[in-house]
């Protein structure tokens, strides 16, 4: 009689059988929770790149626990009101949160951290409603 205990049981991502992929488009599949999406990228070291536009994710608050060397991330069209989570994704270079629902500057403030960010798409969320009459902005 084999008796396997919880413990021993080891799950292995289907996603660790491709450890040279360097992008990743996951949009528009309805994924509302990032943890299941992001779940097993971690063992990916050469993923450059993941698109995860036009989903329904509420929140990216665990997601710097599975992006280890991510360069671009490709947020767009989803239901995101902060930046939480992403602030320790420190390799990130490109970000698109456009059309998001982020309505203030407090809610990103965490991004500043971020040594290598070139570039961030902030259009179409209410955040810059506020500055749409204003030529000259900071975020």
């Amino acid at each position: 009689q084999d008796n396997i205990q919880a413990s021993q049981v080891v799950v292995v991502s289907p996603m660790a059988k491709l450890p040279n992929m360097t992008s990743l488009n996951l949009s528009k599949n309805e994924i509302v929770r990032a943890s299941t999406a992001l779940s097993g990228l971690n063992t990916l070291s050469q993923l450059e790149k993941i698109d995860l536009s036009h989903n329904c994710l509420f929140s990216m608050s665990q997601s710097h626990l599975h992006l280890g060397n991510i360069k671009t991330l490709l947020l767009s069209h989803n239901k995101l009101t902060s930046t939480t989570g992403l602030d320790k994704i420190y390799s990130l270079q490109a970000l698109d949160l456009g059309y998001n629902l982020i309505k203030h500057t407090q809610k990103m403030a965490g991004l500043s951290k971020l040594p290598l960010l070139m570039e961030l798409n902030l259009c179409g969320n209410p955040l810059m409603d506020s500055y749409a009459s204003t030529s000259d902005y900071r975020v």
